[in-house]
């Protein structure tokens, strides 16, 4: 399988977690099924912790002042996704029922698979979901370029 091109991770696998710098702006397609697994937490506005096993005893350790709070980023990572999932309509609705069901994402439904593609990239669709869904259906158009007349 391809490996991911923002988020470095196998298309198909879902890590045990990611920072957010690594999700916000992205929204690949394991990033997403990830964000959802995680709905609850990021609804609250908190970003689920790493487990390292590794505790820190220093109490003198200076920290760098964030311009946004962490707050802030996790509930507009979470808008932003619920946002594209309600874009997607009913099979939004699918996926996010079958992210938090089903842990492996080849197993999803067609419908959800659907869904998770217009959900995914930096940017969202400019074309409605129903639109975008006849679109990837209809078979690409004859041109000059590929060797095809025109008939007269």
């Amino acid at each position: 399988m391809n490996d991911c091109s923002r988020c470095r991770h196998p298309c198909g696998y879902t890590p045990v977690w990611f920072p957010k710098s690594a999700v916000d702006g992205h929204y690949c397609r394991v990033q997403i099924v990830w964000c959802i697994k995680q709905a609850e937490m990021l609804e609250d506005g908190i970003w689920p912790v790493r487990e390292t096993g590794y505790i820190d005893t220093h109490e003198n350790v200076q920290r760098s002042v964030a311009p946004v709070s962490s707050l802030e980023t996790t509930l507009q990572t979470w808008a932003e996704i619920s946002a594209r999932l309600d874009a997607a309509g009913a099979d939004g609705e699918t996926l996010y029922s079958e992210c938090q069901a089903i842990e492996n994402p080849v197993a999803f439904s067609r419908a959800a698979t659907s869904a998770l593609n217009y959900i995914a990239g930096r940017k969202r669709k400019l074309q409605r979901y129903s639109q975008w869904k006849a679109d990837r259906n209809r078979p690409p158009k004859a041109h000059k370029s590929m060797g095809y007349k025109t008939p007269r």
